[in-house]
């Protein structure tokens, strides 16, 4: 069984590198008032020990997905990715199929199924820290 985890950038860092937290997904209610950002009233925490929670940018949470790319390094849902192929793909979740899924960058084509292929590809980046690799 693949382990639950969340990972998201720190609130206000503007998007830095190496500003990740990794952990559990948490959200509390805003009573009275949605902070900017926060449309569903909800302010979001990445718990990542017993006793601290850290609030992230919303738009960046993602899932792990429980598989790892060819250099044992973890995969995590909006990574970019790369199969030694000049094309570079984002991973997703393929809700019509249930799965994790990836999408070619550059031109809007039908999604493909990660599953077992995830051993030949390579993490390249995330549309956040490097998204010059979106337009590759």
């Amino acid at each position: 069984m693949r382990e639950i985890k969340f990972r998201g950038m720190i609130k206000g860092n503007n998007y830095k590198k190496d500003q990740w937290v990794y952990g559990y997904l948490t959200r509390s209610k805003i009573s009275n008032w949605t902070e900017v950002g926060e449309e569903d009233g909800y302010l979001y925490f990445i718990q990542h020990s017993d006793l601290i929670s850290t609030q992230i940018e919303l738009n960046t949470l993602g899932q792990y997905t429980g598989l790892l790319d060819k250099k044992g390094k973890e995969i995590w849902e909006r990574d970019i990715i790369a199969f030694g192929i000049k094309r570079n793909f984002k991973v997703i979740w393929a809700g019509k199929y249930g799965a994790w899924g990836i999408i070619p960058l550059g031109k809007f084509e039908n999604e493909a199924l990660l599953g077992k292929s995830e051993k030949a590809c390579e993490i390249i980046g995330n549309i956040y820290e490097t998204p010059e690799l979106i337009k590759s």
